[in-house]
């Protein structure tokens, strides 16, 4: 599992817990601010209601009394009013349980409003009663009491009904919101959990695979200082990125180590060159090999460079400078062996032509010393001869003396 993978999986739980925590809280609180909104609404106003109806029938059943006892009128319309007070509350109440489709409830409702009527019906009566005598009134006057208690029975039910709802609603409320503070808690207790749980795993895996991952970057870096020799790999177990990075700096690794060793051996190499070329071996060649392109070129260059020398110059400078030494002492005899090179060649040729000209000039001299010899022969005879003819022209010159004479 990869580290994104990991940490996409301890903060989507936690935002997943968090969510429904939020979820579970949002619904309660919606659930408390519709019975708030309930009891508000409804509850408190329509138990008010209920009041208010309790208190005008009673209204009622004074005014009516009242009028009765006093032939007023006037307090008789007292009692009408009443009567259209209360049943103005049971309109409301009737509006309420036909938005909330409770037949049971608008049946009860009308059966107050028929006892409500019939009490005042029977008020209106009594008042008649009265009027003819006292024993009719006092007759009429029992059953309007029990037309109040039957109105008043009914209405108390109504309000301890309303009542209840409201104080069911407000318990309601209150065990809500407990139950939601304990759900805060207890969410809040687990993604705190969750958080510290994972945040510890990821830290402590992060931080491990930190460490693993420096150490092997330092040994690394070492080898590539020329500090030590050898390198270990990064060792991280998992699928996770910092493993995944391992693997490629291993890789990397294992590449760069065999590229240095390729290197140093082409440096050995290069050095074993250099060395027999000092010694005036110049037909040599760097036989290591490297994928290091740029040392692969100049090992390249280098071989070519051997080359032009060794075919300009010789394969071994050291028998040119023998040669040299001999022809320096006159021993034209010598001769470079193998002569691989350009130059080698040139003083074997030049070796050859001078021995060439020193074998004429030895038969130009022979020739020479036979015509010297020939020369003084005929030299030597020329000058027998001339003394023999000065000495006749002696003789004749003392004979013509004589015949002179």
């Amino acid at each position: 599992m990869t580290i994104k993978q990991k940490l996409t999986l301890g903060i989507g739980s936690i935002v997943a817990i968090a969510t429904i925590s939020s979820a579970i809280i949002t619904f309660n609180l919606n659930s408390i601010h519709t019975t708030s909104e309930q009891t508000a609404v409804e509850s408190v106003p329509f138990s008010i209601a209920a009041a208010d109806a309790k208190y005008q029938s009673c209204q009622v059943q004074q005014f009516v009394t009242d009028a009765s006892l006093t032939h007023d009128n006037e307090v008789m319309k007292e009692a009408e009013n009443a009567l259209k007070l209360l049943r103005y509350d049971f309109e409301k109440f009737e509006e309420m349980y036909k938005r909330e489709g409770d037949t049971k409830a608008i049946r009860e409702l009308e059966k107050m409003e028929a006892a409500a009527v019939e009490m005042f019906q029977t008020g209106q009566r009594m008042k008649d009663a009265y009027a003819i005598s006292k024993a009719d009134g006092d007759k009429v006057m029992e059953e309007l009491d029990q037309d109040t208690e039957v109105l008043a029975k009914l209405i108390d039910t109504l309000q301890k009904s309303q009542v209840q709802e409201a104080v069911d609603n407000s318990n309601s409320v209150m065990n809500q919101a407990s139950s939601t503070l304990m759900i805060s808690i207890i969410l809040a207790i687990l993604v705190l959990v969750i958080g510290i749980v994972v945040g510890s795993i990821l830290t402590n895996q992060i931080t491990s695979s930190l460490e693993k991952f420096q150490i092997g970057l330092l040994s690394f870096f070492s080898f590539l200082n020329k500090k030590t020799n050898h390198v270990e790999s990064i060792t991280i177990d998992g699928d996770d990125e910092f493993a995944r990075m391992a693997t490629v700096v291993n890789e990397n690794i294992i590449n760069s180590q065999s590229l240095i060793q390729q290197d140093e051996s082409v440096i050995a190499d290069v050095k074993r060159v250099v060395a027999l070329v000092k010694d005036g071996k110049i037909k040599q060649q760097i036989h290591a090999s490297t994928n290091n392109a740029g040392l692969e070129e100049l090992k390249t260059i280098f071989n070519e460079m051997l080359n032009v020398m060794a075919a300009n110059v010789c394969g071994d400078i050291n028998k040119v400078q023998a040669a040299l030494e001999a022809y320096r002492k006159l021993d034209f005899t010598h001769r470079i062996s193998d002569p691989t090179g350009q130059t080698s060649q040139g003083l074997n040729a030049l070796a050859e032509i001078i021995n060439e000209m020193l074998a004429n000039g030895l038969r130009n001299g022979i020739e020479l010393q036979g015509d010297a010899s020939s020369l003084k022969q005929a030299v030597e005879s020329l000058s027998t001869a001339s003394n023999q003819q000065a000495a006749s022209l002696e003789e004749t010159a003392a004979a013509m003396e004589e015949m002179t004479s």
